[in-house]
């Protein structure tokens, strides 16, 4: 028998591992046999129309875990342009020389070692959440681990993202600076409107 707590860790950790590795593995996890099946749940407690809301308490956690990744992510997000936007100016500042770049690059390093303590971070909050869920709507707990995995894929491509963004910074700083300001505002314009549409 498949334990709902077991699997959520699992998922847990392979997300982590890739965030601490800078990959984005897909995970597909095992249900739970002790709760509905996915379309026999998905009757049940998920509703088209947001007017029946009102009294299906699965669907309004899930909704709830759904905003709270929306916002954790869009956060993080937030935090790291305007921790870029600082470190850009300071390059500018101090006349783009080398000794400037190397420690422009150092600020970025740090930059993605918070965006990975981040993204775990929200991992571990994510998964308390929906641990709390599941053990509220037992038969649900297949729809909870589906949603766990979107939210988990979420940050894990948005850790990602930004990762690629810095390596490609770091890449050519002479050339990225000149127009930083720009790429920044346009980068984390496009990434906070991605967030927002994940689960649409």
């Amino acid at each position: 028998m498949t334990n709902f707590v077991n699997v959520l860790n699992e998922m847990k950790e392979h997300y982590q591992n890739n965030i601490n590795n800078g990959v984005a593995i897909p995970y597909y996890p095992n249900l739970v046999e002790d709760s509905l099946g996915l379309m026999e749940a998905t009757n049940k407690y998920l509703v088209a129309d947001d007017s029946e809301l009102a009294d299906n308490s699965v669907q309004s956690k899930l909704n709830d875990l759904q905003n709270q990744a929306k916002d954790l992510s869009t956060n993080t997000a937030s935090t790291i342009e305007e921790e870029l936007k600082k470190s850009a100016k300071e390059l500018k500042d101090s006349g783009n020389s080398d000794s400037s770049h190397s420690k422009f690059k150092d600020k970025l390093n740090k930059i993605k070692e918070d965006a990975k303590k981040k993204a775990n971070d929200n991992i571990e909050k994510i998964f308390a959440e929906a641990e709390k869920i599941g053990n509220t709507f037992p038969v649900a707990q297949n729809l909870i681990i589906v949603a766990a995995q979107k939210i988990s894929d979420l940050i894990n491509d948005l850790f990602t993202r930004l990762v690629d963004y810095i390596v490609k910074i770091v890449s050519d700083i002479i050339v990225w600076i000149k127009g930083a300001w720009d790429s920044i505002v346009s980068t984390f314009n496009n990434i906070k409107t991605w967030i927002l549409n994940w689960f649409k």
